[in-house]
């Protein structure tokens, strides 16, 4: 093994003599006599190997070996100090600067080739791991480059897959609704108004997120109503009114069993979104925290958005109507059908109701607004 290799030695013969016996051995080496002559070659070639005097004029060898080992470009390269101290103190000084190895003056022949070896050696096996690191390094980031992009494509497929189903259920939802010109505004604003009030709660954006996509399926269980009942414009016998309350079952039952967290939130809302906090609801008559706050949500913003819609056998209420009927009750609504707690949220962020109810009930909807650009979806 051979390399390129710097001596520099104020005694100009001996550092000639050093040079002659390693040239011998097929090394290529270059010759300077003071230190600062030493820092100039190293910084100006690259070398495999400094062989330095530790007792020069000017710079020292341990400055000069400072020097090198501070500078990040060439503090692999192994020093081998010659010097005719043989002092611990010194030898100590020497391993602190950074030197690599020693040679007592005078030098023998053997020695030095051997000791001239083993620090190639050393040096090759240096830039054998600097290199690896490097290669390593690429391959790191070669291979993170790729699990990032792999991982943009799975949520890329996971979006669109969460869009399909969502477009399904969405349209499915639409087909459960009483097929009048207000259904695709009467979905939104569920959707809209139980993603703000889930947001007011402090709920996560995730949670918000699954809110409003959920709400809008609260009447899913709709389709299974006969069109007799579901369309009919006089009010329902008992025995009508008891068919027409199971699409809150049929509706759980037909998203039950999802491993959506999407669909889980929306088989809640279409079981729950009937009952009333003071037990009078169905179908189980749930009363108070009993019920699941996400259908005491929809519950809430479903009256409101049926007092303000208008219908075929009604026409619709203000806001200021619909909230008195809210907040006093009347012949069918009573106060005590609500959460108390989410009734004084009603009242606080009435303004904001109002708002979003205008503005979805205003503005030509397009069906990408909906779900796809989450337009109305609300994050505080």
């Amino acid at each position: 093994m051979t390399g390129k290799i710097l001596i520099c030695d104020d005694e100009k013969q001996l550092a000639q003599v050093f040079k002659a016996i390693l040239e011998t051995e097929g090394h290529q080496c270059d010759l300077c006599y003071d230190g600062e002559d030493a820092i100039y070659h190293v910084f100006r070639q690259e070398y495999d190997l400094v062989l330095l005097d530790v007792q020069m004029p000017g710079l020292n060898g341990f400055e000069v070996c400072t020097a090198i080992k501070k500078n990040e470009s060439y503090q692999d390269i192994p020093v081998l100090f010659l010097t005719g101290l043989r002092d611990f103190e010194s030898r100590m000084e020497g391993l602190k600067v950074g030197a690599n190895d020693f040679i007592s003056k005078p030098v023998e022949a053997p020695e030095l080739i051997l000791r001239v070896r083993n620090m190639l050696k050393l040096r090759e096996y240096s830039k054998f791991l600097k290199q690896y690191n490097i290669t390593l390094k690429q391959e790191i980031e070669k291979k993170a480059g790729e699990i990032l992009k792999m991982n943009d494509e799975l949520i890329l497929a996971n979006e669109r897959i969460k869009a399909a189903y969502i477009d399904t259920v969405y349209r499915l939802s639409m087909a459960a609704e009483h097929k009048d010109s207000d259904t695709t505004e009467h979905l939104l604003r569920i959707s809209s108004l139980s993603s703000l009030f889930t947001s007011i709660l402090g709920f996560s954006e995730d949670e918000v997120e699954r809110m409003y996509f959920a709400a809008p399926m609260h009447d899913i269980g709709k389709i299974g109503i006969p069109s007799e009942i579901l369309l009919k414009k006089a009010a329902l016998t008992e025995k009508e009114f008891d068919i027409m309350k199971r699409h809150t079952t049929m509706g759980a039952q037909m998203l039950h069993g999802s491993d959506s967290e999407i669909l889980k939130t929306a088989a809640i809302i279409a079981e729950s979104h009937h009952e009333k906090w003071d037990g009078s609801g169905y179908p189980r008559g749930l009363a108070g925290e009993n019920i699941p706050l996400e259908g005491r949500i929809v519950m809430m913003v479903d009256i409101y958005d049926a007092l303000r819609s208008k219908r075929p056998y009604k026409e619709g209420m203000s806001h200021q109507q619909a909230l008195t009927i809210i907040t006093q009750g009347d012949n069918r609504i009573s106060t005590k059908h609500f959460d108390p707690m989410l009734l004084e949220l009603f009242l606080e962020h009435s303004d904001e109701v109002e708002s979003l109810f205008e503005e979805i009930s205003n503005k030509k909807i397009d069906f990408k607004d909906v779900f796809h650009n989450k337009s109305f979806l609300v994050h505080k």
